[in-house]
Formats: structure tokens, sequence, C-alpha cells
């Protein structure tokens, strides 16, 4: 691509690298790759999947604000620890990219275990319980106005998604809307749910399950 690029700008290079040999050629394989991080920047550019000052997950899985893009690589601050980092803008453009501050909901599913030994007296309230001490918890962090709960205006509660070797497993389904640049927001939600799930398992008395919570992932 390299050589490719010089004959298209009217440069003959042919007898260039015939004299040069063996480091002609690592010369050359160097401008190959160059000129593809440069042609990946024009196109990262132009495709429009990233804006400056916005934050992209690879799929990779690592998470970055975009500061920079240059000729050949850009420039990047990692989301969970704020680092400078540079990446190739080939590496970028083959890449899976996910625009976090371009999705306007997350579902995310807060989750608890139970010990499995719990009283069914006991178990029967915690579907509403869990989910009322979500809401209040919420609530009380000024986040309440920015979730959905799944089908709440039908009444439903946790979910008992599971009863295994680990405890039973109940699970909250939550829809948070997510304000432009905020990509924070879902996390604080379910720290928040979390928080209260748990603080209401510990005012009934009731145990932690083997697993003691679950962290799926918001999707």
């Amino acid at each position: 691509m390299g050589g490719a690029l010089l004959a298209f700008l009217g440069i003959d290079v042919s007898r260039f690298w015939q004299s040069l040999g063996a480091s002609g050629l690592l010369i050359g394989l160097a401008l190959q790759h160059y000129a593809a991080d440069a042609v990946a920047g024009f196109t990262l550019l132009a495709d429009g999947r990233f804006k400056l000052g916005e934050c992209i997950t690879i799929n990779s899985g690592d998470t970055f604000t975009v500061r920079q893009v240059g000729i050949l690589q850009t420039r990047c601050t990692t989301f969970n620890t704020g680092h400078a980092l540079s990446v190739p803008n080939s590496v970028l453009a083959k890449a899976s990219i996910t625009n976090e501050d371009r999705i306007a909901k997350r579902r995310i599913t807060p989750s608890v275990v139970i010990d499995a030994n719990t009283p069914a007296a006991q178990i029967a309230p915690l579907p509403i319980a869990l989910r009322e001490a979500a809401r209040a918890a919420m609530k009380e962090a000024g986040l309440e106005e920015s979730v959905i709960f799944s089908n709440s205006e039908k009444g439903d509660g946790a979910e008992l998604l599971a009863a295994d070797k680990d405890g039973l497993h109940f699970v909250i389904v939550i829809n948070v809307v997510l304000p432009s640049n905020y990509l924070t927001l879902w996390k604080r939600v379910h720290t928040a749910a979390m928080c209260g799930m748990l603080g209401e398992l510990q005012k009934r008395g009731i145990k932690l399950g083997r697993r003691r919570v679950d962290m799926e992932p918001a999707k």
C-alpha cells in the first residue's frame, strides 16, 4: 500500500527499492503499516462512528474517551482510570465499536442470591419487598425518575430466577433512561438498587447464598 500511495503521487520508487535491497523491503513494510493507519484515520473521521469527547467500547471490552484523531493514532483516555493512551487508527477501523454516549437506554438486572434453606414464610414476600426496597433506595439517591421497572404497571416484583446449590436467585429488571453524556448513571442506579435489596435482606434476617451477589453486566 505504501508503494502504491507513492506511485499515485507520481514518484517512481522502483530503482530506489532495488538499490536498497533487504533494507528497502523493511522500509516498504513500514510504509505499508503507516499508510494503513493514515487511511484508517480518514475513514474514522468520515464514517461518523464517534466524535471527539464521546466514550466508546471496542470488541476487546476496553472503554475509552476519544480526545483526538491523529494521522496515525487516536488519542484516548481510559474510562475507568483516566490514563492517556494512543490506539493505532487501523486497529480502531477494524474493531467493532459501541458508542456509549449514543445509547439512550440500558437494561440492568441487579440480583441477589439468598440461602437455599430460607423458610418459605420469609421467601413469599420477597419479590415485592426487594423491588420496593430497590425503588426506595433509588428515590433516596435522586435516581427514581431515570428508571423504568420492567412490567411495573402490572405490579411485578423481583423474579425468582433460579434455585440451585448456590441458593435462591432473585433478579429485578430495570430500564435506565440515559440523558446525554451521562454514561455512569446506570452504574449509580445498579449500586443504589443493590444497596436497597441487600439492606432489605439484612432487615429481614435473611442470609445470603454461597455466591453472595450476582453482578450481571448491563445490556
